[in-house]
């Protein structure tokens, strides 16, 4: 019963993690389109896209750091890694936007 109630835990911390990830990717990528139709220079673009979702981004973080304390991470660990982790979503967004606009594409949304 206790491994069945921790492994169902564990489950649900995984699915709160991967739902919030895709409502930053999300997020992200709708300003990466929105942007890429503006044919914004991509200084300008990077700066929205780490400046935009902010809400979504904090969710984020905040599911992976829960998860990486109840597993034994210090607070600063789980800071760091959680926010390394949003970091690396949105610069997948901008390191592709040269790509999208020299393809004429658009990043799928999730």
């Amino acid at each position: 019963m206790i491994i069945a109630s921790a492994l169902f835990l564990f489950i649900v911390q995984a699915e709160d993690i991967e739902k919030s990830r895709i409502k930053l990717a999300n997020c992200v990528a709708k300003v990466t389109i929105e942007h890429i139709g503006k044919k914004t220079p991509k200084p300008l673009f990077e700066d929205a896209a780490r400046s935009s979702c902010a809400k979504e981004k904090a969710k984020y973080i905040s599911s992976i750091k829960a998860d990486e304390i109840k597993f034994g991470a210090s607070e600063d660990e789980a800071s760091e890694y959680a926010s390394e982790e949003a970091e690396n979503v949105v610069d997948s967004y901008i390191n592709g936007y040269d790509d999208y606009l020299e393809t004429n594409t658009i990043p799928a949304l999730e």
